[in-house]
C-alpha cells in the first residue's frame, strides 16, 4: 500500500470512529451521560452556527462587494489605458480592451446576483423578475464571452510564437480588411 492510501485509509477510520461515536453515546443506558452530553453538542453547534452566520456576513456583505468594485474600477482603468492614442493600436490591446469590458461587465452582473444574501433586495418583486429569467443568464454569458476571448488571444498568440512569418502574413491582411 502506498503512502497515500494508508493516509485515506486513516482518515476513513477517524470518520467512521467520529460518526459511531457520538450514536453511541445517546444510545447508552444512562440518561444523564447522554443529556449531557446532547447539551454540549447543543452549545457546539450553536456556536457552530453563529460562526457560519458571521462567515457569511463578512463574505457576503463585506468582501464580495469589496472586491467586486476594486475589479470594476482596475477593469475600467485598463480600457482607459489601452484604448489611448499612444498606445499602439495592436490586436493584443484590442482583445485585452475588450476582455476587460466584459470582465467588468461580469462583475457587475455578478454583484447584482449577490443581492439575494439582502432581505430587503431579495423579497422584492423586481428582483424576483430580474435574477432568474435575465440576471443568471446574463452573468453567465459574460463570463463566457471573456472565457472566449481568452482562447482567442491564446490562439493567436499561439500562431504569433510558433508561426511568426504566417501570423505576419494572416496579421497584415486582417488590419488591411479592417482599415477598408
Amino acid at each position: 500500500m502506498s503512502a497515500t492510501n494508508v493516509g485515506d485509509v486513516l482518515i476513513m477510520v477517524s470518520l467512521c470512529q467520529q460518526m459511531t461515536s457520538f450514536n453511541w453515546t445517546l444510545s447508552t443506558t444512562s440518561y444523564d451521560n447522554a443529556t449531557v452530553h446532547a447539551d454540549v453538542e447543543d452549545i457546539e453547534l450553536a456556536d457552530l452556527r453563529q460562526r457560519l452566520e458571521v462567515t457569511r456576513f463578512v463574505v457576503q456583505r463585506v468582501l464580495a462587494p469589496s472586491v467586486i468594485a476594486v475589479g470594476i474600477l482596475a477593469n475600467v482603468v485598463t480600457v482607459v489605458v489601452l484604448t489611448r492614442r499612444a498606445m499602439a493600436l495592436s490586436s493584443t490591446n484590442v482583445y485585452l480592451s475588450v476582455l476587460a469590458v466584459y470582465d467588468a461587465l461580469y462583475l457587475a452582473l455578478a454583484f447584482t446576483m449577490t443581492w439575494k444574501h439582502y432581505d430587503s433586495l431579495r423579497t422584492t418583486d423586481w428582483y424576483q423578475r430580474y435574477r432568474l429569467p435575465y440576471g443568471r443568464p446574463l452573468t453567465d454569458c459574460a463570463s463566457n464571452t471573456a472565457v472566449w476571448l481568452t482562447v482567442t488571444f491564446t490562439v493567436e498568440r499561439f500562431i504569433g510564437v510558433w508561426f511568426p512569418m504566417k501570423g505576419k502574413v494572416r496579421g497584415v491582411r486582417q488590419r488591411t480588411a479592417l482599415s477598408y
